[in-house]
């Protein structure tokens, strides 16, 4: 229990120090460019959390967007964590519920075996580990070399620290989505996307969409992250018709919705990948 406590508070941090960023470049904005003792007040005021004035908003877009992806990557780890002490702490509570639900989830990094686990060809995940080692290892070597020469968590090392990002590996292209998907569940990650409630009036209530079911595609786009549900429904013609595939109560369910908005609010869950 304490251990949760202590994952969520650090998870409430995040999300707090994000925030103040994003503040300072509403803030920073609202200045008239002329007015420079006002953009000094604001800076000096700052000086531990933000640069100086000398950053254009490109660069703090450019540090912010390298912040924000570190956060994401961290929130992600403490979210598969998270879950996994609820579900130890309702072991206690609650056993037939815990049966019920099956083996409680564990978190676990990323490593060949777990990747051969999920059906990788054994060269093939030497070959991602590999390159993935050697991504880690130049990262250091940036942040390293940003130290010695003095420009750590500046515009120059955001710049070289996003051409990095760009070069990473993207496990899902590398996997497919089948693979990847095992692979997520595998390693205790959240891999499907739930309706958590439903907007009168819209498209999804109109098709007969319900609180609690699991949205496995849209058209042709496998639905694992909320990012897939954006990035799907705003492609498109809006007079355009698509199937979205649904899992309710153990059984798929095909509606028909116009292209756009759904309507439905929606939160993470992990459910086993179906093996037909």
């Amino acid at each position: 229990m304490k251990r949760f406590l202590l994952l969520l508070l650090t998870a409430i941090v995040l999300i707090v120090i994000l925030s103040l960023f994003i503040g300072e470049v509403e803030k920073s904005n609202k200045i008239m460019p002329g007015d420079s003792a006002q953009r000094r007040n604001v800076n000096e005021s700052d000086t531990r959390l933000f640069r100086t004035a000398s950053e254009t908003d490109g660069d703090k877009i450019l540090r912010l967007e390298n912040e924000i992806a570190e956060l994401k990557l961290r929130l992600n780890e403490l979210e598969a964590m998270v879950s996994h002490g609820n579900e130890q702490d309702g072991e206690h509570k609650n056993e037939t519920s815990t049966v019920a639900a099956g083996a409680a989830p564990i978190f676990k990094s990323m490593s060949a075996d777990m990747l051969k686990s999920v059906g990788v060809r054994a060269e093939i995940a030497e070959d991602i580990m590999r390159r993935s080692s050697e991504q880690e290892y130049k990262k250091l070597e940036l942040r390293d070399r940003a130290i010695r020469d003095g420009y750590l968590n500046k515009p120059e090392y955001y710049r070289q620290l996003r051409e990095l990002n760009n070069q990473s590996i993207s496990l899902r292209d590398e996997l497919g989505d089948t693979v990847y998907d095992r692979y997520l569940y595998a390693t205790g990650q959240n891999n499907r996307i739930q309706v958590a409630s439903v907007m009168q009036g819209s498209p999804a209530e109109l098709a007969g969409i319900q609180p609690d079911d699991i949205v496995l595609s849209y058209g042709s786009q496998s639905i694992l992250h909320y990012s897939d549900i954006r990035q799907a429904t705003s492609q498109g013609e809006l007079t355009d018709y698509v199937t979205v595939n649904i899992l309710r109560d153990g059984e798929l369910v095909n509606v028909m919705l116009p292209r756009g908005p759904m309507g439905i609010r929606l939160q993470a869950t992990r459910v086993e990948p179906r093996s037909d």
